[in-house]
């Protein structure tokens, strides 16, 4: 992509971006939920988390869970120019850990210089939820399994290419690129020997407790009621009726947002627990 010094495939898995979606609808009046999404560079490793309004600590909070299911450490964090990301909560949780990882950001108005995670909004976040508008504040847990199913079908059994050349044709007119062969990101993290020991048969272990078809079922089951509680909720705010049935829950008591896979972490005490949910 425009703006890398150093190409994607040749860097080390950790070099994370990260950039959010909205779920307005087309239409940024008032509050609804937005999407954090934060990609690997090297290994195209993906992971969405919901987010109330991209609030500070909201969007922490959803950074912390996109980090608890990256099966490696993140060595380094790009994102936009938006105060979503860069603010105080996100410095000071970042200062405060043990391998503190790299916060940079791109230049103003060269959106290419967050390609890969731009290219990933497209490519899993729009595909996923559309054009929809999603402002019902009890929508929260719902999208946060939702979100977590869904990464889990890209990262497990979507493969993906790399580029891994670029050149200028002789011709002058355009580029000659080459990719290598597709493997899902799954794959990739494996081909990399990141991991220590106990997250390669963490990671082996939940794999092989999937199903993709029963993810994409389940996938398509969460949507319709995500669907059905908002057409609800359209329905009694349009009518002037209660909508304190609607309020925003608490958040999920498994932790960090629900059940699924969460990575051992050397540096984060409160993620020392069993590497898998049953």
């Amino acid at each position: 992509a425009s703006g890398e010094t150093v190409m994607a495939c040749k860097v080390p898995p950790g070099d994370v971006q990260i950039d959010t979606l909205a779920l307005g609808g087309g239409d940024p009046s008032d509050n609804f939920f937005w999407i954090l999404d934060g990609t690997d560079r090297k290994t195209q490793w993906t992971v969405l988390s919901p987010t109330w309004n991209r609030g500070q600590h909201a969007t922490l909070e959803a950074l912390r869970h996109i980090e608890g299911k990256f099966p490696f450490d993140i060595l380094a964090m790009h994102s936009d120019n938006g105060g979503e990301a860069l603010n105080h909560h996100v410095a000071a949780y970042l200062g405060s850990k043990t391998r503190k990882p790299f916060l940079w950001r791109s230049r103003p108005r060269r959106s290419n210089d967050n390609a890969h995670v731009e290219e990933k909004n497209r490519s899993s976040g729009r595909q996923l939820f559309g054009e929809v508008r999603l402002d019902c504040p009890s929508l929260q847990d719902e999208l946060v399994r939702l979100c977590d199913d869904w990464s889990d079908f890209r990262n497990f059994f979507c493969p993906c290419k790399m580029l891994v050349s670029k050149e200028k044709r002789p011709d002058g007119k355009g580029y000659k690129c080459k990719y290598d062969k597709p493997r899902t990101p799954y794959q990739r993290v494996l081909d990399e020997h990141v991991l220590t020991p106990e997250q390669e048969t963490a990671l082996k272990a939940y794999r092989a407790r999937l199903s993709g078809m029963d993810l994409y079922r389940r996938v398509l089951k969460r949507l319709r009621k995500i669907r059905r509680i908002q057409a609800a909720y359209d329905k009694a705010k349009h009518a002037g009726e209660d909508l304190s049935p609607f309020a925003a829950r608490p958040a999920l008591a498994l932790h960090p947002f629900g059940d699924g896979w969460t990575s051992p972490r050397r540096d984060a005490p409160h993620r020392q627990q069993p590497a898998y949910k049953p």
